[in-house]
């Protein structure tokens, strides 16, 4: 095989390679967009908000749709454009919302995290003050 065409084949195959590690990156950050989702909706739910974030998230997704069909178009109905005009902010408005109780998700988990590692530290220091070493040291201490 000449070198050229071996060259070739390389950049092909590489080209391949890339494509593929393209094509997986697209299918995991599917599954980590959904996973994410799910997520999300199961604490709304664990804090009495699944439906009200159900409806939200679908009335999003709805004038999402809408304001994409008429993106780029021409709007001679100053009633319409008026319409899409509060869409939008409707849109813009329900990400807000979104955004924040995704915050308070987070630190929700932030704040068991943090309760979880105070009390591994109290498990350590009541464990430390178990250990028999320290009994018979406090035992030594007593009699001196």
């Amino acid at each position: 095989m000449k070198k050229s065409s071996i060259k070739e084949e390389e950049r092909c195959r590489g080209g391949e390679a890339h494509m593929i590690s393209r094509r997986d990156e697209a299918a995991v950050d599917t599954l980590a967009s959904n996973w994410k989702k799910r997520l999300f909706l199961l604490w709304a739910s664990t804090v009495g908000l699944g439906g009200e974030v159900q409806l939200l998230t679908a009335a999003r997704r709805r004038i999402g749709s809408v304001l994409s069909e008429a993106e780029g178009k021409e709007i001679q109905n100053k009633a319409l454009e008026l319409c899409l005009r509060e869409a939008s902010h409707h849109a813009a408005r329900s990400d807000d919302l979104l955004g924040e109780l995704e915050y308070y998700r987070i630190r929700g988990e932030v704040e068991v995290d943090e309760l979880d590692e105070l009390q591994d530290d109290d498990d350590m220091v009541s464990a430390y003050m178990q250990h028999p070493d320290l009994q018979t040291a406090g035992d030594v201490h007593e009699y001196s």
